[in-house]
């Protein structure tokens, strides 16, 4: 099955003709990878890689993902790329650290704004990951009781998979704690 490429660069360039750049600058944990891998699947290839020459300065995970994707029988043409001018490897380097800065975070006021603007069910999108926000809803809607509450005091576990988290989940129930699991 072809993977369908739903963007345009500059040009184009074969999967297999593009290097890594960024060695081990980051880490692609394997739920995170399946996630990438169903996002590609379901929105086709939607943004170009940039390259500097042939190596990748913006779209390492992506082409991992598709090099995973076509190991499990799945194919895709010549990737559409935008080259980055840069004078030497050292210049290259510093601007794959400028793309990767994060200097806008999104907020959880501004996320519910475009939210609901265009009408997104974030259920619905369980393959994406956004960062630096903590998606959640007022806590009397959340544990199902009336708005008049005066105060409540909350914590907050950050779980490394969601199976820790059912488990912290079914342990605190166990114990009569009133929880719910969150997905942020």
């Amino acid at each position: 099955m072809n993977i369908p490429i739903t963007c345009k660069g500059s040009t184009s360039i074969p999967l297999e003709e593009l290097n890594n750049f960024q060695g081990n600058l980051k880490s692609l944990p394997q739920d995170s990878l399946t996630k990438l891998k169903k996002s590609i699947l379901k929105h086709g290839f939607s943004f170009p890689v940039f390259v500097w020459g042939n190596s990748i300065i913006d779209g390492h995970q992506r082409t991992y993902a598709l090099s995973e994707l076509i190991k499990e029988g799945y194919s895709i043409s010549a990737l559409p790329v935008v080259e980055i001018e840069a004078k030497d490897k050292k210049e290259a380097a510093e601007k794959l650290l400028v793309l990767n800065s994060q200097y806008a975070k999104i907020t959880q006021d501004g996320m519910m704004e475009f939210v609901d603007t265009y009408e997104i069910d974030l259920a619905g999108l369980t393959e994406i990951e956004i960062p630096n926000i903590e998606i959640s809803v007022p806590i009397a809607e959340e544990l199902g009781e009336s708005e008049n509450i005066e105060s409540r005091y909350m914590i907050v576990i950050d779980c490394n998979s969601e199976s820790e988290q059912l488990e912290f989940l079914e342990k605190f129930q166990a114990e009569g704690v009133k929880c719910k699991a969150l997905i942020s």
